[in-house]
């Protein structure tokens, strides 16, 4: 309980809907910067899937699932910002995760950020699907494989997620909460079926799962706008489903999002 009324009243503070967390947490405005980071995202997206899958708070998943795709994912630095004027390529950028120059970008690399995020990330990985004696559920709609499943996830204008059993089981996929429920359809072996909700999971029983166990969940991926106010500065969020495809103000150098509609 001390956890959870933690992580909702000062986690979620800190840590912001789109992942912004200042590296400055001072009292003195003069020394409190802009500069975000990396490694607090990570820190809340772990305590989000201990608290999901240790206490029952199933819905901190869609924090931990949104904390990764709207911010660690787009702040890690990529090939093309680890190239200098010359075209050569800097290891210690690629890849890497750090304090940033900007509240959008400026992407660079501090290793103690990059292990902090790397060890948050494998956390998450390993509880993207779990199999045990209810079967198969799938907790998180990432790219995966183990010995159990095979689960590609797309996302183009609807999200498409492919489940793939490697034994016949029951099968529980946890549903996003900011879908509209009317939105998602469920095909088994090819076959339109209706969804089947137990709290926040579709359920395939095991006993209707055909010699062809593919599963496809599809569902919408709402467009939306937020506004977060750093520094006195509003900075506008374009979001698709939980994923951010564009922000406002922006800046030109190693950005981690597409600038947003109307956005100089």
């Amino acid at each position: 309980d001390a956890v959870k009324s933690t992580y909702e009243v000062t986690v979620k503070s800190f840590v912001r809907e789109s992942g912004y967390a200042c590296h400055d947490l001072g009292t003195v405005p003069e020394t409190v910067t802009n500069i975000p980071e990396s490694s607090s995202p990570g820190d809340a997206a772990q305590l989000a899937l201990w608290l999901g899958l240790q206490t029952g708070h199933i819905e901190y998943l869609d924090d931990a699932e949104r904390w990764v795709r709207a911010k660690i994912i787009p702040s890690q630095c990529p090939a093309q910002y680890a190239r200098d004027a010359e075209g050569n390529l800097d290891l210690r950028l690629l890849g890497a995760w750090s304090c940033y120059l900007h509240p959008q970008g400026g992407l660079r690399s501090y290793t103690d950020v990059t292990a902090a995020v790397l060890h948050s990330l494998c956390d998450m990985y390993k509880h993207i699907a779990i199999r045990d004696e209810a079967g198969l559920t799938v907790y998180f709609h990432f790219d995966y494989e183990d010995k159990n499943v095979q689960i590609i996830s797309e996302r183009n204008d609807e999200a498409k997620l492919t489940i793939i059993p490697k034994q016949k089981d029951n099968v529980f996929v946890r549903i996003p909460k900011w879908t509209p429920a009317d939105s998602v359809r469920l095909t088994v072996g090819g076959k339109s079926v209706p969804v089947k909700m137990m709290g926040d999971f579709a359920f395939i029983e095991r006993v209707f799962l055909p010699d062809n166990m593919t599963i496809v969940i599809e569902y919408g991926l709402p467009i939306k706008t937020t506004v977060e106010v750093i520094n006195n500065v509003e900075y506008h969020y374009t979001w698709k489903g939980d994923e951010i495809i564009g922000a406002c103000p922006n800046t030109d150098a190693r950005p981690m999002y597409p600038k947003g509609e109307g956005c100089k």
